[in-house]
């Protein structure tokens, strides 16, 4: 039997976000609330850069994001916040910039 790790992050469709949701999937579990919001910001950046990657702006991949993204969610004893589609909508643009200096080099 394992540790038990207070905090999960999962993702959800966007299409099916809670309360409508299918079945989420589970990313990890951790023992820290810090590390379990950085696991959920990991999955909303690169979720970002593949949109970014693949020719999008950033605006257009927060849309692809907030319209077909996998959405991640903390779980877990005491409330993690982390609103998922402004958290994208900030970080966006700053990724955008680090691909396109990234690809000049």
């Amino acid at each position: 039997m394992g540790l038990y790790k207070p905090f999960t992050v999962e993702t959800y469709d966007a299409f099916e976000s809670p309360p409508y949701s299918g079945k989420p999937s589970k990313v990890g579990s951790f023992f820290t609330a810090s590390r379990a919001l950085a696991c959920a910001k990991k999955v909303i950046d690169d979720q970002l850069i593949e949109s970014i990657e693949n020719g999008l702006s950033a605006e257009d991949a927060v849309l692809a994001f907030s319209t077909a993204g996998e959405i991640p969610m903390i779980l877990g004893e005491g409330r993690i916040y982390l609103q998922p589609f402004d958290y994208a909508e900030a970080r966006a643009p700053h990724l955008e910039l680090i691909i396109k200096n990234t690809s000049l080099d």
